[in-house]
């Protein structure tokens, strides 16, 4: 199943499969995000909001009003050998074993968030409420950090701490290692690639230099590991790979036989990571298509007639 990025006197139709929206940690919701691909001109879009598929419904209804073909996707959290790691995955529709897991994973994030907000009131820091209550799904970190930010009687304390901006106060305290950051309970990889398989889905391991830059040496056997069990696609192209990080993963992918996925990670406006819907683009200087595996799994785009 692989995926030549291809070159022709007709580019490519822009699309991105990897993006957030206020169902998880993204900032914009599922409409505004929508009407923002389309006014960019992204023709294929998954919207893939971490552990949850609660957004597919509107997903689809916005992508026919703008002429966009949706992707059904979502990011999982899953361990593999004590690592974490992300799997994006993508299907036509839900199956009853990945909404027990994806149950499992509400239930722990509701539990984490929990133990995270506890430990940033007991350093002094208030919640606003308000805030918070935007996320239209599980509250997740980047929320917590925006609701501290967002109450004014945490002034002084954010001034003594030397924060001025969310990701600021992300980055100090809810990283792993900071003083409020708590960890929770994943899904094995192998038990989730398992459903996808089944389904006749795509598995994408997620920013897979990021993931692993503890331990970069690591990715080849992890990719091969996970390819065994049902991964059949790599997330190539991503905001921060550099050519050379494009080029490994082309060639780890062609040696496993993998798609090629592409990706912004987009989650708001002013994100250094992923600025824009698309941004996914910069890392490459080819123009790349949508792999045939992933295209077959998109919705149409039209109104249904």
């Amino acid at each position: 199943m692989t995926i030549a990025s291809t070159r022709s006197d007709a580019p490519p139709p822009l699309w991105d499969a990897h993006c957030h929206s206020t169902y998880s940690d993204g900032m914009l919701t599922v409409p505004e995000l929508v009407a923002r691909a389309a006014a960019v001109g992204i023709t294929v879009l998954a919207i893939t909001d971490h552990d949850t598929v609660d957004h597919w419904p509107t997903v689809s209804s916005e992508c026919i009003r703008h002429a966009v073909r949706p992707l059904l996707g979502a990011e999982i959290s899953v361990v593999h050998r004590g690592l974490p790691l992300h799997i994006l995955i993508y299907l036509r529709q839900a199956p009853a074993a990945l909404l027990a897991v994806l149950d499992d994973q509400r239930q722990a994030r509701i539990e984490r968030t929990s133990e995270i907000l506890d430990r940033v009131r007991e350093l002094g820091f208030r919640i606003n409420a308000e805030s918070l209550a935007k996320s239209a799904g599980t509250v997740g970190r980047p929320a917590i950090a925006r609701a501290v930010l967002a109450d004014e009687e945490n002034r002084d304390l954010l001034r003594k701490h030397g924060i001025a901006a969310h990701d600021e106060f992300f980055a100090k305290f809810l990283v792993r290692g900071g003083d409020c950051y708590a960890e929770r309970r994943r899904v094995p990889a192998e038990d989730l690639l398992s459903i996808v398989r089944e389904q006749g889905g795509v598995a994408s391991l997620a920013h897979p230099i990021w993931s692993t830059r503890s331990r970069p040496e690591s990715l080849p056997v992890i990719v091969d590991a996970l390819h065994q069990c049902g991964l059949n696609a790599i997330e190539v192209y991503y905001p921060t790979h550099a050519e050379t990080d494009v080029r490994n993963l082309i060639g780890l992918a062609a040696a496993h036989d993998l798609s090629h996925t592409a990706g912004s990670d987009f989650h708001f406006d002013g994100d250094q990571r992923s600025p824009r819907l698309g941004s996914w683009i910069a890392s490459t200087s080819s123009s790349v298509a949508v792999p045939p595996a992933l295209l077959s799994l998109a919705l149409p785009g039209e109104p249904h007639v």
